[in-house]
């Protein structure tokens, strides 16, 4: 029902672990509106936990060289516009193959990351990025 009262709107972030349900999906779909998923627009917190996360794990002092608020900031619109320019290369890329939305991108990204990491253990050969989708960090 929220879906279908949009009038003039373009975009739509989804709340944390609520994403739209399939008939809302169809229905932004239909009206144009990019729908930018919880898994994509929530991941920020779990980001900086990763680097509180790396930095705990590589014994960096929270002293008086500890990462500044604005350095935490930073290196979080890094990431997270990276990851974002990703997903929307992968949903523009593969949109002649089915690809339909932001959520759909993000998991043909997170498969083909699993399938690329998995192919060595399998067949004992490394393999490179043939789509190009992800990068070697």
């Amino acid at each position: 029902d929220v879906a279908r009262s949009f009038k003039d709107c373009a975009v739509v972030v989804e709340g944390a672990n609520n994403p739209t349900t399939v008939e809302a999906d169809e229905i932004l779909l239909a009206k144009n509106i990019i729908a930018i998923p919880d898994i994509l627009a929530n991941s920020g917190g779990v980001t900086v936990s990763f680097f509180e996360w790396f930095n705990n794990r590589h014994e960096i002092d929270y002293g008086p060289l500890a990462p500044t608020r604005e350095k935490v900031y930073r290196d979080l619109e890094t990431y997270m516009t990276s990851a974002f320019d990703k997903v929307w290369d992968a949903y523009t890329r593969f949109r002649s193959q089915g690809v339909r939305d932001l959520r759909t991108a993000a998991f043909v990204i997170a498969m083909h990351r699993l399938a690329i990491a998995a192919l060595p253990k399998v067949s004992g050969k490394t393999y490179r990025d043939p789509l190009r989708l992800g990068d070697e960090s």
